[in-house]
């Protein structure tokens, strides 16, 4: 986790704010340059503005408030207070926050005041056994539209599009689980191992992994965690309405990083396709080195930080796959359909059309199924 931070002094709560000093923290990302003034409409309102720079799409922005000279920082600023470039914060440049103090430090004057701008990149690393890291990111809680609209092209009947609110923030793994993860969590392979044929090596993610096999999987994750102090954390695989918003990252389009028509559909060679995303338009011939399954984090991440959210293997949710609900319009924290007897999948693989690596698209599969085309992430709530 990199953490910096700027403070700054308040020379009067109820008077004029003033830059006076600065505290740095030697890590990235780096915030610079802040300077606070308080507004002079009688409402103790201060507006802040800072630089950051190395931000990721995992950086958290937040503020803490003294009134002892930075000897203590008592007061963080509740999230009704601040507005602004404050909690998530993913791109570097010129940023401002308004605070509003009189909130949390009513009717006072003093020359004591000082303020603290902390930018934190908010990755989550897990330690597996044998020290092998798993790294994942934090994703904000917020609202979205699942599933696609009907003018999308080569939707599927079954993406019939609701919103979505989750309520919480959590952890998605940054890429899919590789196999060396897989390997120092369960030790071995629950039927056939990777061969190099389809995608083998320590980077490559994990598969010929079921359903079920994945759910032993987190059980000895949480177990181990637990067991080495590294909680609070359980990990699961995500809903299917979890996996759908960090694939999208904020975005509306056919896929993260834009709606793909610059070629035909499914296995046309597009710069855009083949800049993010392992599908059969960058896949090789059948025997060839380049066949299979890729190393993971190859392409570019999305606006969550997430590698191969389309393509490379298809990954499992812990969803019974189902027909998506019709009301309530708006679906908080939604866990999927309540009957079934096939677990949902999503993001497409290295060896399929384009269409198939859609944002919304879905499958269904049974949960004993074991192929070279299905993988996972692990998610983590905290």
């Amino acid at each position: 986790m990199r953490k910096n931070c700027r403070a700054f002094r308040m020379a009067a709560l109820c008077g004029s704010l003033a830059w006076l000093s600065v505290m740095t923290a030697s890590a990235e990302p780096v915030v610079s340059n802040a300077l606070a003034s308080q507004r002079v409409d009688g409402s103790q309102v201060v507006d802040i503005s800072y630089q950051l720079t190395g931000a990721i799409a995992a950086t958290t922005v937040s503020l803490q408030i003294s009134t002892d000279d930075g000897v203590t920082w008592p007061i963080t600023p509740a999230a009704v207070n601040v507005s602004g470039d404050v909690d998530w914060v993913t791109t570097d440049g010129a940023k401002t926050i308004a605070y509003n103090a009189n909130e949390d430090l009513p009717r006072t004057s003093t020359s004591l005041a000082r303020a603290k701008v902390i930018a934190v990149d908010d990755v989550l690393t897990i330690m597996l056994p044998g020290d092998v890291p798993m790294e994942l990111v934090r994703i904000p809680a917020g609202t979205f539209t699942m599933g696609s609209p009907v003018t999308e092209l080569s939707r599927g009947t079954d993406e019939n599009q609701f919103e979505v609110q989750l309520t919480s923030s959590f952890y998605m793994g940054r890429t899919e689980v590789t196999q060396k993860q897989w390997l120092a969590v369960r030790g071995s392979w629950p039927s056939l191992a990777p061969s190099s044929g389809l995608g083998l090596g320590d980077n490559y993610p994990a598969y010929y992994v079921s359903w079920n096999d994945i759910q032993n999987f987190m059980t000895s994750l949480n177990a181990h965690i637990e067991s080495t102090g590294q909680g609070p954390a359980v990990v699961r695989l995500p809903t299917e309405a979890e996996w759908e918003y960090c694939c999208r990252g904020g975005t509306t389009t056919r896929f993260s990083f834009g709606n793909g028509l610059g070629a035909q559909e499914d296995c046309s060679a597009e710069a855009e396709r083949v800049n993010n995303m392992w599908y059969c338009g960058n896949n090789g011939d059948f025997n060839a080195p380049t066949y299979g399954s890729k190393s993971v984090g190859q392409k570019f991440a999305n606006s969550f930080g997430l590698h191969d959210m389309h393509g490379n293997v298809w990954e499992w949710c812990q969803d019974l796959y189902g027909t998506y609900p019709t009301s309530p319009p708006t679906q908080v924290n939604p866990t999927g359909a309540s009957t079934g007897s096939t677990r949902v999948l999503r993001g497409g693989y290295w060896s399929i059309g384009a269409r198939h690596c859609r944002s919304a698209r879905r499958y269904g599969v049974a949960p004993t199924a074991r192929t070279s085309e299905f993988g996972f992430r692990v998610l983590a709530d905290r």
